[in-house]
């Protein structure tokens, strides 16, 4: 599964798949690090108030990908008279659909917001300077 690879240099377009990153290698206790997931995401909408309809995902270095059906697809199914049942793609439901391409793939991820990530790491940065680590 060539989707996950170390950070990307700021404005590094071109990836090496040799240098992926096996997410099953990752230790789920280790030191937190930066990565790049490099995705095509294509999302379709519709209508003046630009409903979702589906969003396709995949990997850079991957054939084929997924496509999910957006969340705004349920209201809109809902008003032409049919059912969640009647939609034939899964629905992404994290909010950010490469969220839910990662778990489709076998990732077991989970995010926290940066800013309680670099809240927590500034914290213990002042704590070592004033030598109460």
């Amino acid at each position: 599964m060539d989707i996950i690879f170390p950070k990307a240099a700021k404005n590094q377009y071109l990836f090496d798949q040799e240098k992926s990153i096996n997410p099953s290698t990752i230790q789920k206790d280790s030191t937190p690090f930066d990565i790049t997931i490099p995705l095509t995401i294509d999302t379709e909408f519709t209508g003046m108030k630009r409903k979702g309809i589906t969003g396709q995902v995949r990997g850079l270095f991957e054939p084929e990908g997924k496509i999910f059906a957006h969340p705004d697809l349920i209201e809109l199914a809902k008003e032409i008279g049919k059912t969640e049942e009647n939609i034939r793609h899964p629905v992404f439901d994290t909010g950010f659909i490469a969220i839910d391409y990662l778990k489709y793939k076998g990732v077991d991820i989970k995010f926290k917001k940066f800013k309680e990530y670099r809240d927590k790491n500034n914290k213990k940065k002042r704590l070592k300077q004033n030598g109460r680590e």
